[in-house]
């Protein structure tokens, strides 16, 4: 999925939802429950497990609403303007004068996101493994940074392919 002409707004939001939206809300759950673990027995030594921890609650509160936003208000949104165009009807009636608005709010909570992960990778020395940490240690720390690649990828997706596309067919039927 690199261009807009590949594919459609209803298969771009499917993709989303079904692989990065329930990838994020997996791997938050993940990551709460062994940052505590983490934190209770390493913490006395590895102080910066807490700003992990820390991070990670940010991460958590930032992208949850967002989530919750693109899936109630935007993806239904913009399948709507895919439809009426298909159909050649006028766009669909909303709570915004243009896509172009939820769009704006997602694009600053995508750079929100985009910081929190910029800290982690920094708190972590780029997912190094702290010396002595042991399996569960270290599947976390890949684990991280695996979420950073998806991420980085579910934020291109959107910003680069979904949101362009979206705005090109409102306009289309204006």
């Amino acid at each position: 999925m690199n261009t807009v002409a590949e594919t459609s707004v209803a298969s771009i939001i499917a993709h989303l939802l079904n692989t990065h939206h329930a990838y994020m809300r997996t791997e938050l759950v993940y990551f709460e429950t062994q940052i505590a673990k983490m934190c209770a027995n390493h913490g006395q030594q590895r102080p910066e497990l807490f700003t992990i921890q820390q991070l990670l609650q940010d991460l958590r509160d930032d992208i949850t609403p967002h989530l919750e936003k693109e899936e109630m208000i935007l993806f239904p949104y913009a399948i709507a303007l895919e439809q009426a165009a298909a159909g050649g009807a006028p766009p669909p009636g909303s709570c915004f004068p243009s896509v172009q608005y939820p769009i704006r709010v997602m694009l600053m909570e995508h750079d929100t996101v985009t910081g929190i992960m910029a800290r982690l990778r920094d708190v972590t020395a780029n997912y190094s493994v702290p010396p002595g940490f042991c399996q569960n240690g270290a599947d976390f720390f890949r684990r991280l940074e695996a979420m950073e690649a998806d991420l980085k990828e579910h934020i291109r997706l959107e910003n680069e392919v979904l949101f362009p596309l979206a705005v090109q067919i409102e306009e289309s039927l204006r």
